[in-house]
């Protein structure tokens, strides 16, 4: 489906691959990309999964990731490349896809913790190696490189090592670090604030 951009609005995340392409995923899980000013929609049709698009992450190679409930998606060269637990992934269910300063990829997912990957690994990362909470939304790594996930808490990996700082409430729903290093923790509660790294106290 195509037509002129000022035809419409899309409420929801924005990303954009260089090559004059930006891209848009409405809130109800719609992949749209603008280029010389059309608007193309994208359906199975060009290669995407029939599961509802969630997240998208351009890496700095210009690929675009796209987390969904039916797999990881990778867009490359004009193509759809839908990836599954037939290709290693350990879910299906992609909750978020972001990229870190090593060019890592990191995966949450709503049913198996968090995924980790390289171009030559696929690293599951669980309860059972010291991450809290099997559903996992937001993640985000901070200026120290810390890499901070979201579940019933929040958890923070750094130097390979896990620390915890429980919540009391539901699951997370999004991650930001200010310019001053402060984390900021969204719900539908309110918003809350991780103080110091050194005095590691939640406020409200």
């Amino acid at each position: 489906m195509r037509f002129r951009a000022a035809a419409v609005a899309f409420p929801g995340l924005r990303g954009s691959a260089g090559a004059g392409l930006d891209w848009s995923l409405s809130t109800r899980g719609q992949l749209w990309m603008l280029k010389d000013e059309v608007m193309t929609q994208f359906s199975a049709r060009d290669g995407l999964p029939d599961g509802f698009l969630r997240s998208m992450c351009e890496d700095r190679e210009g690929t675009m990731w796209f987390g969904t409930t039916a797999g990881l998606i990778r867009f490359k060269d004009g193509s759809f490349t839908t990836y599954t637990t037939k290709d290693g992934l350990s879910s299906n269910w992609i909750v978020f896809v972001m990229q870190d300063r090593e060019g890592t990829l990191w995966i949450s997912t709503e049913d198996s913790g968090v995924m980790r990957i390289t171009k030559k690994v696929i690293t599951t990362i669980s309860e059972k190696d010291g991450l809290r909470g099997k559903i996992v939304y937001p993640i985000i790594e901070d200026r120290s490189g810390s890499i901070w996930v979201g579940s019933r808490g929040v958890n923070r990996i750094k130097d390979g090592k896990f620390s915890y700082y429980p919540l009391n409430f539901a699951t997370i729903s999004s991650l930001y670090e200010d310019r001053e290093g402060r984390l900021w923790i969204g719900h539908d509660s309110g918003l809350y604030r991780f103080q110091d790294e050194n005095s590691p106290t939640i406020s409200r």
